[in-house]
């Protein structure tokens, strides 16, 4: 006759034996289902790192074209402007000539004269807001040179540099010529100092402020520095 005490004990530890088992059997499955989550990760990880790469790769074996502006464009070539209606200033005393639309008022204005020299001829272009200034054969030049924003700027064949500035007491901005950017605003070719600045208002919209500048540039490639 079996004992009911001990049937019920073998069951006990059968149920409980299953129950283990069922749980390590759950922890496997929790263990191998965090396992290949790991493992997808890594995969795509590893993925995109390859993706990002062969990326980088390609870029860096593209050619970058990069445009540098020509200080002198196309468009404001000599060959490219319509003399018809242009005007010619000559001043063979200061080795210039020029040429300039009959849109814009020629003035001139005799300098100072020490001896046989004169200083500081005054040149002037006006057309509307916009002013032309030159001074020829500059003297008793003074302050410190300041520096300007600018691109350097071919002239008659000659390496200058364009500069630009702001004046907030008027309102104004300046494009002028100069043989650094670091500047009083002048240069000197021949022995000869010179001053070469346009001024609009800075008010100015921004086709009226292109078209001016373009004019200004256009009236520059005109230049001829004679020796």
């Amino acid at each position: 006759m079996v004992n009911n005490g001990s049937k019920n004990s073998t069951s006990f530890l059968k149920v409980k034996q299953n129950i283990s088992l069922s749980n390590i059997l759950h922890k496997l499955w929790l263990e191998s289902l965090v396992f290949r989550a790991a493992i997808f990760v890594v995969a795509v990880s590893l993925f995109l790192f390859f993706i990002g790469t062969i990326t980088i790769l390609k870029s860096l074996q593209t050619p970058v074209t990069v445009s540098i502006p020509d200080p002198n464009t196309s468009e404001n070539k000599l060959s490219d402007i319509n003399l018809a209606n242009w005007k010619t200033y000559t001043n063979s005393l200061y080795g210039l000539s020029f040429k300039y639309p009959s849109t814009w008022k020629l003035t001139e204005k005799a300098g100072q004269q020490e001896g046989e020299v004169t200083y500081n001829t005054t040149v002037e272009l006006t057309n509307k807001d916009s002013l032309i200034t030159m001074y020829l054969n500059m003297n008793g030049i003074g302050g410190l040179p300041q520096t300007h924003e600018g691109e350097s700027y071919i002239l008659d064949g000659n390496n200058l540099y364009k500069f630009r500035k702001y004046f907030s007491y008027n309102g104004t901005k300046q494009v002028g010529i100069s043989n650094s950017l670091t500047t009083l605003g002048v240069f000197e070719l021949n022995g000869i100092t010179y001053s070469i600045t346009l001024t609009y208002p800075a008010t100015y919209e921004n086709s009226s402020e292109k078209a001016v500048l373009k004019e200004f540039d256009q009236i520059l490639s005109t230049f001829k520095f004679l020796d």
